[in-house]
């Protein structure tokens, strides 16, 4: 059954936030750092909508310190939820404050591999936009092998900023 997105502040979800993450900037209070993240499971509930699927297994690609994967876990409380990033420490982080399995990533995109038919959910905030055409048509693949057949990938480019330069 689907679930309806609640709004932000009716969510329960992790609120510490780590050290050191480079997606709150110290001139932004942690709502902001929160809208974030909610924003993105906005997208990602609708996708999932409109695919009619609740996933149970889910990847955060690229999760860094788990800005989205937070909100995933508080929509999706009984998924099995993966971060992967190429930062251990981050990965050790999100393990103990937000509960969600992780793995480390290669330093180098063609060296990714994925476990095949593995998640029904693959998210990707901004990573294509940071990689050169051979990457990215790598990370496709992986995330094409690496899905269930009735799974879907959801991923953001360049976003606003990009769009208004």
């Amino acid at each position: 059954m689907l679930v309806p997105l609640p709004k932000l502040d009716e969510m329960n979800f992790v609120r510490d936030i780590a050290p050191k993450d480079w997606m709150k900037p110290a001139d932004r209070d942690d709502a902001w750092y929160f809208q974030r993240g909610y924003g993105a499971l906005g997208v990602i509930a609708f996708e999932c909508f409109r695919a009619r699927m609740q996933p149970q297994t889910i990847l955060d690609f690229g999760c860094g310190h788990g800005c989205v994967a937070r909100m995933l876990r508080a929509h999706f409380p009984k998924a099995r939820i993966v971060g992967q990033d190429v930062h251990a420490d981050w990965m050790d982080w999100c393990g103990t404050h937000l509960g969600i399995e992780t793995v480390v990533s290669p330093a180098l995109i063609a060296d990714v591999t994925l476990p095949e038919n593995s998640y029904d959910l693959i998210w990707a905030g901004s990573i294509f936009s940071h990689l050169p055409e051979s990457a990215a048509l790598h990370l496709l693949a992986q995330f094409r092998q690496a899905l269930t057949p009735t799974g879907i990938a959801v991923f953001s480019t360049a976003g606003q900023v990009m769009r208004n330069a």
